[in-house]
């Protein structure tokens, strides 16, 4: 059966954000040439960072076994990783206004505006992991994606 999501995987930033009750949310950001992906890994306190165990309870146990390698990850049917978690939702390019990548000390933020919002990420890696990531790293990435709607 064809996955109607399924398309190439530009790139994957994983991405972690602040909720109203001051725990972190930390997310992977699936871009692909039509729509982003949003996928919750875990949440937890500030200092908190996800272990391979929060991000295989969240994601990956869909309908199927854990995938080890990271190009497996990237292999993912997209419209499995949509309903891995009730959290999960994707964005149509066509309601993204602008695309913002902004640096900011040694890290970056991510802020998507559609028509109803703007989400904020800030950077927290690409997946599969690079060590050493920089600005032109995302950027590379968010090009591809909204070759006309990134602000940097």
């Amino acid at each position: 059966m064809s996955n109607v999501y399924q398309k190439e995987v530009l790139g994957i930033i994983r991405g972690g954000r602040w909720t109203f009750a001051r725990h972190m949310v930390f997310e992977d950001l699936f871009f692909t040439p039509d729509r982003v992906f949003v996928a919750r890994v875990a949440t937890g306190a500030p200092w908190y960072a996800p272990t391979e165990i929060d991000i295989a309870k969240s994601l990956y146990n869909v309908s199927y076994k854990l995938k080890k390698s990271e190009k497996g990850y990237l292999e993912l049917p997209l419209g499995d990783v949509l309903k891995a978690d009730k959290n999960n939702y994707a964005i149509s390019n066509s309601e993204i206004i602008k695309v913002e990548l902004k640096k900011f000390g040694r890290g970056s933020f991510i802020n998507i505006t559609t028509n109803k919002k703007t989400q904020k990420w800030f950077t927290l890696g690409l997946i599969p992991e690079k060590k050493d990531v920089k600005l032109e790293d995302y950027e590379n990435i968010l090009r591809q994606a909204f070759p006309d709607k990134l602000v940097s």
